[in-house]
């Protein structure tokens, strides 16, 4: 994978890891629900693989998200305040 693709990667599955992690399933409950294999789930949630868009959507129809909380989650990550000026504390 490019650099670029790593990252996506890697930041969906980290978003996908908290979010099963706050409903409180395992990697195998997950995988069950989505008709996958937990070790797909674990190479997505580690950014090792791609997700497919049918599973997206999977997890998605489970209502893992709600409203716009991925694209505020992408703009502002966990950890960094975003200044009103323009940089980051």
């Amino acid at each position: 994978m490019a650099f670029e693709a790593e990252a996506k990667a890697f930041a969906t599955g980290e978003l996908i890891k908290e979010e099963r992690r706050l409903a409180g399933m395992t990697q195998e409950e997950l995988a069950e629900k989505t008709g996958t294999k937990k070790s797909f789930i674990s190479r997505i949630e580690n950014g090792k693989t791609d997700i497919q868009l049918s599973t997206l959507y999977r997890i998605l129809e489970m209502g893992f998200w709600k409203e716009n909380i991925i694209d505020d989650r992408i703009k502002a990550p966990h950890n960094v305040t975003l200044d009103p000026a323009g940089g980051s504390e």
